[in-house]
């Protein structure tokens, strides 16, 4: 990797542990190895490379989005369709949907853990607390909110997220099968490095 590029990768990882404000050029330029002279040969100042960072991201995302939206659409009297087909789709598809964006990205199936399947769940988190009144009254509303037309068209399908509704019970037992799931993958495996 060239020295811009590793002032990239650098000041990335520095602006995501410390923050923006928290980085200096000096700090980005001792990461990399550098002095900071050197990093004014790349680049104008700190906020150039986020800036860059930030243009290389947009670049990424806008060539993942021309991927997805090559795909069929989704139209709302389509959307069990849609959903079906995404469902489908193998790791090796989405990658290739997102025009090769990932390809560098492992999968815990590369990385040794098949049994690992992550989901991304949309739910409400409250106080355990919480009396079963208050509980019962937030099931039944967001069960309401679930049935309307803007959240099915205008948030589901365009989304192309599966419209599973859990109430409480439901969606303890899911969250501690994920738990669960994950504590039996990665029992006796070094996680600090």
């Amino acid at each position: 990797m060239n020295t811009k590029g590793k002032i990239l990768e650098a000041a990335l990882e520095l602006f995501s542990r410390r923050g923006f404000s928290a980085v200096s050029v000096r700090d980005i330029a001792k990461e990399v190895g550098v002095r900071e002279s050197a990093m004014y040969k790349h680049f104008s100042g700190k906020q150039a490379v986020f800036d860059t960072l930030l243009a290389n991201y947009m670049a990424t995302s806008n060539a993942f989005m021309g991927g997805i939206n090559a795909l069929p659409s989704a139209d709302p009297s389509t959307m069990m369709e849609t959903a079906a087909f995404y469902q489908q789709m193998s790791d090796e598809d989405f990658l290739r949907i997102g025009g090769g964006v990932f390809t560098d990205v492992p999968t815990f199936k590369e990385l040794g853990y098949p049994g690992i399947v992550v989901v991304e769940s949309r739910a409400i988190a409250a106080p355990p607390a919480m009396s079963p009144e208050a509980v019962d009254y937030y099931v039944e509303m967001l069960r309401k909110v679930t049935e309307t037309a803007e959240w099915k068209n205008d948030y589901i399908a365009k989304n192309f997220l599966d419209p599973v509704f859990y109430d409480d019970a439901k969606t303890k037992a899911f969250y501690e099968g994920q738990i669960d799931s994950f504590r039996k993958a990665f029992e006796g495996v070094d996680l600090t490095r």
